[in-house]
């Protein structure tokens, strides 16, 4: 039987990636020069895989650490810094030194550390208690940030859901710390436009026109129609189509 030549989700290398040349390169020219980007589109059209294909043609050159964290299920700001933390941790855990350093300066999250029996791959679990501690939390890992040699780009997924936390002020405190860190670029995105342009739009709100803006629409029918040629031609029959 021939193998599937697609894939729904995930992503691998640009091999599998259909098209977006020219938004890969507007998000790695604004991130590369400390711009802060917020990217919306609706759900399914792709721009999670396009925020995965920017750090992976960026990897080898190392341009800067890739953190990714998806917001989407988190109902609070404890349970934010928790997958935000972990996200960090997963990122920059790359090997036994480095994972050490990371676990010593992020202690005060309270990090539980397993090891996969199987793959041997880290994975972390972190505990934050209160709205105080993931503030407290929240100033240690961008501190974390700032003092690490190499630039972070940091990846917030769905972050339109920080509007339906029951915290007050989140987004004046988000903007603090991410006003004061010298050392990290943030790509923002989201998957319902009114709300996540409303919170960079709107003169009163604190993120106010602190981030280049770029809508994600669907891949020109041309382009996908060749790539779907290409994969079905493939010898190896084993490709994705990034959407």
């Amino acid at each position: 039987m021939e193998s599937n030549p697609f894939l729904i989700s995930g992503y691998i290398s640009p091999d599998y990636f259909c098209d977006r040349e020219k938004e890969a390169e507007t998000i790695t020219e604004a991130v590369l020069n400390k711009r802060h980007m917020t990217l919306f589109s609706p759900r399914r059209i792709g721009k999670t895989g396009l925020i995965r294909h920017v750090f992976y043609l960026n990897s080898k050159e190392k341009h800067f650490n890739p953190v990714y964290a998806d917001i989407i299920a988190t109902t609070s700001l404890p349970e934010f810094v928790e997958t935000l933390g972990k996200a960090v941790f997963t990122s920059m855990a790359r090997n036994e030194t480095a994972l050490k350093k990371i676990l010593k300066n992020l202690a005060m999250l309270r990090p539980r550390l397993t090891i996969d029996e199987i793959t041997g791959a880290p994975s972390v679990t972190l505990s934050v208690a209160s709205g105080q501690e993931a503030v407290n939390s929240l100033e240690l890992i961008f501190s974390y940030f700032n003092n690490q040699k190499t630039q972070f780009v940091l990846a917030l997924d769905e972050f339109q859901q920080v509007t339906e936390y029951p915290e007050k002020n989140i987004e004046a405190l988000l903007r603090s710390f991410v006003q004061q860190s010298s050392n990290v670029t943030i790509v923002f995105s989201g998957s319902r436009k009114h709300i996540l342009t409303g919170i960079f739009s709107d003169p009163e709100r604190p993120f106010y026109n602190s981030t280049q803006l770029l809508e994600i629409g669907k891949i020109n029918s041309e382009s996908y129609s060749g790539f779907i040629a290409e994969r079905f031609s493939s010898p190896s029959r084993s490709g994705c189509a990034s959407t």
